[in-house]
């Protein structure tokens, strides 16, 4: 079993006094009615990002360059002529701003360490949600490739994986197989379902409860999702029983 990364990335935490209940304290920009980011705002940049309470001061060509969807956002927005952020255009999203620290730490990372992807779930998931939403195609295959790793293919892999059959897992953890399904079904990634069924069928009558994101959202299995669930449940109780 290979040892685990020495790093591991982490978004910082955050307050609950704006409407998501996410944005950081900092610097308030008074009037604007939002927060400035106290990590991603670069005096000098040319874009303000303005991601329900919190704003991201950031280059537009950089952001511009990974996503034609956003290109074109930026170019129809206004631009500001309020003192210290004259110049810069100001864009409105409606995203969660926890998941926007974690595509720009992706997309302008900082320091020579590097962070071990696999091991930061809500990170992944960050990247997939908002490069499927903005077509950010490299964000979503880095991505990908380290949900595979999550939900393993080879049943070697499978064992490798510090929690063996997954019964041991924590049921927070157990839930982000719910999460991993709907990006199986998102992405056409098949692989992904066998070992994110199982995991689903580990949680028992808690597959109900969905897996709750870091910004709040609770995502659930579909119908159709939820009945094979159960029926895979039922299946490995039969099987344990004749062992």
């Amino acid at each position: 079993m290979s040892a685990r990364p020495a790093k591991r990335f982490r978004v910082k935490e955050e307050s609950s006094d704006s409407e998501d209940g996410q944005a950081l304290s900092g610097p308030s920009m008074g009037s604007e009615g939002y927060n400035r980011d106290q990590e991603f705002w670069f005096a000098d940049g040319n874009l303000i990002l303005v991601v329900r309470s919190t704003a991201f001061r950031l280059y537009m060509g950089l952001l511009s360059a990974q996503s034609s969807v956003l290109s074109q956002l930026f170019s129809a927005a206004p631009i500001s002529s309020d003192g210290a952020t004259e110049g810069a255009r100001i864009v409105r999203l409606p995203d969660s701003p926890h998941e926007w620290r974690y595509l720009l730490h992706r997309l302008m990372p900082k320091g020579s360490g590097t962070y071990d992807l696999r091991d930061d779930f809500p990170m992944i998931s960050a990247l997939l949600r908002l490069s499927d939403k903005y077509k950010m195609t490299d964000v979503t295959q880095y991505a990908i490739v380290a949900l595979k790793t999550l939900f393993p293919e080879s049943y070697n892999a499978w064992l490798d994986q510090n929690y063996g059959t997954g019964r041991g897992m924590p049921a927070a953890m157990l839930s982000r197989a719910v999460a991993a399904i709907h990006f199986a079904r998102l992405f056409d990634i098949p692989s992904l379902l066998p070992t994110a069924f199982y995991r689903c069928a580990c949680l028992g009558g808690a597959i109900v409860k969905g897996y709750t994101h870091p910004d709040g959202t609770v995502e659930y299995l579909s119908t159709n999702d939820l009945v094979r669930c159960i029926n895979g449940m039922q299946f490995l109780t039969a099987a344990t029983t004749e062992y």
